[in-house]
């Protein structure tokens, strides 16, 4: 059940090491490239980093400031890099200003935390990187937008389900 899903994934900061298969990572991001964005345009590329000199590589790439240190223990990561979307891009035409790739790999980030959890891989989402380090090390155009990076991996088996502590809905939801 969705609901039950929400309440289960939580961002892991405690990984145990072992790494996350290629063909789970592609199982997970098969899943996530389903999610919804305007106008279908699909502004997104999900690189998935599973060789162990890679998952090294952005292992620190994303410890930066002293964040994230935990990563060095992640077995596989997604870099999220976002593309620009035209309004003619998806099979849905729109005429519209507003920018939507933002939006959208936000929502495809949910997808693949939600993914990942369903088949028992756990996730943090992670905003601090050097976007110039991941770019080298993946290759990738030096105008690339890293939107954000995904660590994966697996906790112990005990790992606490924290409570969500989240503001009452009252003050988050509103009914007309």
């Amino acid at each position: 059940m969705f609901s039950e899903l929400v309440l289960k994934r939580q961002s892991t900061r405690e990984y145990v090491g072992a790494p996350v298969d290629k063909e789970t990572v592609l199982k997970i991001l098969d899943t996530a490239r389903l999610a919804p964005s305007a106008c279908d345009a699909q502004p997104w590329v999900m690189h998935a980093v599973v060789t162990p000199e890679t998952v090294s590589k952005i292992a620190k790439a994303v410890n930066v400031l002293g964040a994230n240190g935990f990563a060095k223990n992640a077995g596989a990561f997604v870099v999220i890099e976002e593309k620009p979307a035209g309004i003619l891009d998806g099979p849905v035409k729109m005429t519209a200003s507003k920018k939507f790739s933002p939006y959208d790999t936000g929502i495809l980030t949910a997808h693949i935390v939600l993914a990942a959890e369903d088949i028992g891989v756990k996730s943090c989402i992670l905003g601090m990187f050097d976007k110039d380090e991941i770019i080298k090390t993946l290759g990738l155009d030096k105008n690339a937008k890293i939107a954000l990076v995904v660590a994966l991996g697996y906790s112990e088996e005990n790992y606490p389900i924290r409570n969500k502590n989240r503001k009452p809905a009252e003050k988050t939801i509103k009914v007309y």
